[in-house]
């Protein structure tokens, strides 16, 4: 193998591929509208089309769509910011691992509490797994809270929160998806430094 691809995948973060992939599969909505609603008609997240249809590949897809510029912004930015702290302390498969399973975790909670409020609307974005993301890097300060700065914690802790807010103020914001991806994600990351990893 080249010296210049090894240096590339030494250094090539999870986190930057993963918001690579996410601009990649937005680019279509930029292009065309028949583009955008196709892959919205086929990737979203619909709990009738999951459990009904038996489209569960839609748990999976809708993480990896967004509804406009500032949805797909918003998460990229959080996700890079933090998930790059997060990838370094976790490593490469452990952190891609949480990520997915954050996503799907979220988007399961979703499903769940629509069929329990008799609801089933389309859902998409990365929030779920973004979500997952932060929940990991609040459990890992947690853990680490001897070591990191008080002010750093509420900084933390007040983002978090505020995400939080700002989506229980929007009504078109899947709020099950963000709490139960944070969740999972605090959950995995506690499971992972109790075993060590």
């Amino acid at each position: 193998m080249p010296q210049a691809i090894r240096s590339i995948r030494k250094y090539m973060s999870v986190t930057a591929v993963l918001v690579a992939v996410n601009i990649l599969l937005f680019a279509p909505q930029l292009v065309s509208q028949r583009l955008d609603a196709m892959l919205y008609e086929a990737g979203a997240l619909n709990p009738t089309l999951v459990l009904q249809g038996g489209e569960y590949y839609r748990i999976l897809t809708a993480m990896f769509l967004h509804a406009d510029v500032n949805h797909l912004a918003s998460n990229m930015i959080i996700l890079y910011f933090v998930g790059v702290q997060v990838e370094k302390r976790l490593g490469r498969i452990s952190y891609f691992l949480l990520y997915l399973l954050s996503g799907v975790i979220g988007n399961m909670v979703s499903i769940a509490l629509q069929q329990m409020h008799g609801e089933s609307f389309y859902s998409i974005g990365a929030s779920g797994a973004v979500f997952g993301v932060v929940g990991a890097m609040a459990a890992i300060m947690i853990r680490n809270r001897k070591y990191i700065r008080r002010s750093d914690m509420t900084r933390m802790l007040i983002g978090v929160g505020y995400s939080l807010y700002l989506g229980f103020q929007s009504r078109s914001t899947d709020n099950a998806a963000h709490i139960g991806g944070f969740i999972a994600g605090v959950i995995i990351a506690g499971a992972l430094s109790l075993f060590g990893i």
